[in-house]
């Protein structure tokens, strides 16, 4: 009896075959190997949305997606990266802008374009991020990222960033000449308008910087501290609303390109959906717990500054550069004022959508107290972000 069952299976599989050479269809589809790189943990926001993403491409491709994660930077460092993609060492990765001004200028000018949204920290990753997938398709960014052998398929735009210091600061005169690791010309900027002294060190030598003393501040998202340990030695936290960051997901050119046609839809469809709802709910929930019951609770030993005259200056700062942003694009960003203004236009149309959906204002918040209370008014809105993620999807 085993022997027939044997043989009927043989004679199944033989007849697939031959069907197969016909220019039959095949019952399954092959399963695709990718691999993918990240600075960051899989813990940390931006990796828990790239998981989502690949999770979400491979149900819609009915589950022939197999990835390769490689975490913390274990691929390449923060300025290499970008060429461990474009060499197809990796076919994927989340690659800061901000680390190549010079191999990227356009990509690097598109991220000042987060001076144009509101900068409370909450809000970029839900206002601003919609827009800047808009940026990052316009042509001037992809034929940049096609220079380097990238395509662009989605973006997380983080919230706006914070100090993190071992010493409080709570005046613009406290701020002036404090040492601060910084990652990009933007933060550069705004540090030495308030005053202070920008750093340049890679992103893994900061804990060891400032446990040293070499550093007194670092620039960081608040979640992106909790990832290093820093609230472990700084104690500081100093939400004034300094430039967001942005971090595209690339895939290599010639491993998307293979793809087939229909798998890239659906990554640059599904998965850029998924990408993005899971990191704006992922980004509000990690910072709301650290608020809660997390390095930044009430009764934690980490205190939460927000300097009134630090916080003002650098709103100003921010307003007045974004609007010569269009004057000062490189050469190659020839839609410059159409990308100015269509991004503008996108943050203006979804700020008014998200007061409603979320109870809070846009306008930062006056002191540590506000601060605090606008994450507990958006924690009880789950329903109603839902539903303006959904009307503002990139």
């Amino acid at each position: 009896m085993a022997t027939h069952r044997t043989g009927a299976v043989m004679a199944a599989l033989l007849l697939a075959a031959v069907s197969g050479c016909a220019g039959g269809v095949q019952s399954e589809q092959d399963t695709v190997t990718l691999s993918f790189a990240d600075l960051t943990s899989q813990d940390n926001t931006l990796g828990q949305a790239a998981q989502a993403m690949f999770e979400a491409i491979d149900e819609e491709y009915e589950g022939t997606i197999e990835v390769e994660y490689f975490w913390s930077g274990s691929m390449a460092g923060g300025t290499e990266i970008l060429n461990s993609l474009s060499s197809g060492m990796v076919d994927s990765a989340s690659i800061p802008t901000a680390y190549y001004p010079k191999d990227l200028p356009v990509a690097s000018w598109a991220e000042g374009l987060t001076g144009l949204a509101p900068t409370a920290n909450i809000l970029p990753p839900f206002v601003a991020n919609p827009a800047m997938h808009a940026a990052f398709d316009s042509e001037a960014v992809t034929t940049e990222y096609a220079e380097h052998s990238a395509i662009p398929v989605t973006v997380a735009t983080t919230d706006s960033y914070s100090l993190v210091c071992k010493e409080p600061i709570r005046s613009l005169e406290e701020a002036r000449g404090k040492l601060v690791r910084v990652a990009s010309t933007l933060h550069s900027a705004e540090i030495e308008e308030l005053g202070m002294s920008p750093v340049s060190l890679a992103h893994g030598e900061t804990y060891e910087a400032l446990q040293r003393g070499t550093i007194d501040c670092t620039i960081t998202s608040i979640s992106g501290a909790e990832d290093l340990g820093l609230y472990e030695i700084a104690k500081y936290l100093v939400p004034i609303g300094f430039s967001p960051t942005v971090l595209p997901v690339l895939f290599n050119k010639d491993k998307f390109e293979s793809l087939p046609e229909d798998l890239q839809e659906i990554i640059r469809t599904t998965g850029r959906q998924a990408y993005f709802d899971t990191y704006a709910h992922a980004s509000f929930d990690e910072v709301h717990e650290l608020l809660q019951e997390g390095s930044l609770a009430p009764d934690a030993d980490t205190e939460v500054i927000i300097p009134a005259d630090m916080r003002d200056a650098l709103l100003e700062f921010r307003t007045e550069r974004a609007e010569g942003l269009a004057g000062v694009a490189p050469e190659a960003a020839t839609d410059a004022e159409a990308v100015v203004a269509d991004f503008a236009g996108t943050v203006d149309a979804a700020v008014p959508l998200f007061e409603e959906a979320s109870g809070i204002s846009a306008e930062p918040p006056e002191d540590a107290e506000a601060f605090r209370a606008r994450y507990e008014t958006v924690a009880e809105r789950s329903a109603e972000l839902d539903g303006y993620l959904a009307e503002v999807a990139p």
